[in-house]
């Protein structure tokens, strides 16, 4: 199953956040209301940056998160994605702020 298209306001956040890694490295931050699509945005800017030679972590604030992140990515990701735990199998690893700590 392929995500949905972005909506326009999907599409332009995203479009700033690549447009701004392509100035160099650099961390962003992606925020917007309740259900406005922060997930499909991030996913979407994980899947155009994020090549098979690199490497990323998408980082959320509850444990509750991290099988739903894993779940989204994995749609569009595959097996690239993994939780913590496993993070020398995968390219996208998913932890919550306290496992960073």
């Amino acid at each position: 199953m392929s995500a949905p298209p972005l909506r326009d306001y999907q599409a332009r956040a995203v479009e700033a956040v690549c447009s701004r890694f392509e100035r160099g490295p650099v961390a962003v931050c992606l925020a917007a209301p309740t259900a406005s699509g922060k997930t499909r945005q991030g996913v979407e800017v994980v899947a155009r940056w994020c090549p098979p030679d690199r490497r990323a972590i998408w980082i959320v604030h509850r444990i509750e998160l991290v099988q739903q992140a894993i779940e989204k990515l994995g749609e569009s990701l595959g097996g690239r994605v993994v939780p913590l735990d496993l993070w020398h199998a995968g390219e996208i690893v998913v932890a919550t702020v306290q496992a960073m700590m």
